[in-house]
């Protein structure tokens, strides 16, 4: 019995330490395979489109705050902090090959195609959803009015 738990420690360390500097290497592939696949993709430009967003809301909010500090606020703000923390996201979800699967896809006639119109499908599909929950909150509301919750208890 020592022996093969001696035997299995041992492969284990061996195991670890042979696989150790692969892992390690993997890791930082991974990352540049991920950037890689947030760029071809356009999801590198989310980011520098949301502060767009935000400041063009927040100037109509707040009508008296001079241009010039809204010009600033964008200069100070990179866009890249968002693709900086979605790269861990994407590491942890996919392997290296079905990035690469991925950039090839979006590199294709059919990804290149999707690209260009997932912004309009992705508002259309915003706003069915939001119809949907309406629709939803209203049937709920109806049904709890006629329903006599007394009874459910």
């Amino acid at each position: 019995m020592k022996k093969t738990g001696s035997l299995l420690l041992t492969t284990l360390v061996l195991l670890f330490v042979s696989h150790g500097p692969l892992q390690a290497d993997e890791g930082g592939k991974a990352e540049s395979v991920a950037r890689q696949l947030i760029e071809t993709s356009g999801a590198d430009q989310f980011g520098s489109r949301v502060i767009e967003q935000m400041v063009g809301l927040q100037q109509k909010r707040m009508p008296d705050i001079p241009d010039q500090f809204w010009e600033n606020f964008k200069a100070g703000a990179n866009p890249d902090d968002l693709v900086r923390l979605i790269v861990p996201i994407y590491v942890k979800h996919l392997s290296v090959e079905e990035m690469r699967a991925l950039i090839d896809f979006y590199k294709s006639p059919a990804g290149q195609t999707l690209l260009k119109k997932l912004p309009l499908i992705t508002s259309e599909t915003m706003n069915a959803g939001r119809q949907w929950g309406a629709e939803l909150r209203m049937e709920m509301t109806k049904k709890l009015q006629e329903t006599d919750l007394k009874k459910l208890k």
